[in-house]
């Protein structure tokens, strides 16, 4: 049985601050025990993509890529389902640590979100907004 932690936080649309409290993170992170403490990332555009990004980012790009439900209008038909679209970050701020055997990687950070996506549905609003 193990230990599972979700957290979530947002912050100011200001980038500075945004990147002050990921860096404030990350310096209180060098004093605890982590095994592995990666360094803080800033990526952005085509960057933020977990499918053509460098490898060793793919595991906090997959876990930084939040989705929108879409449900189904109207009087809801037995074959109608609710639809997720993934949401890719267009901006990252980021860094990943490592605690130790039998834990998986744990990732911090601030990412933006497009406030539209392209679907196979036409455009899409993501309601994402701010750091997140």
């Amino acid at each position: 049985m193990g230990l599972t932690i979700h957290y979530s936080f947002k912050a100011e649309r200001d980038e500075g601050r945004a990147r002050e409290f990921i860096h404030a993170l990350h310096q209180t992170a060098q004093d605890l025990p982590f095994k592995e403490l990666g360094q803080v990332v800033e990526l952005a555009g085509e960057d933020c993509n977990p499918e053509t990004c460098p490898k060793d980012l793919r595991w906090l790009l997959v876990q930084a890529t939040e989705s929108v439900e879409v449900k189904p209008k109207g009087k809801r038909q037995k074959q109608d389902w609710t639809t997720y679209y993934d949401v890719v970050p267009s901006r990252l701020i980021a860094f990943d640590t490592w605690p130790g055997e039998g834990c998986e990687p744990s990732n911090y950070g601030l990412c933006q979100y497009p406030r539209v996506i392209h679907t196979d549905r036409g455009l899409l609003k993501t309601g994402l907004s701010g750091w997140r």
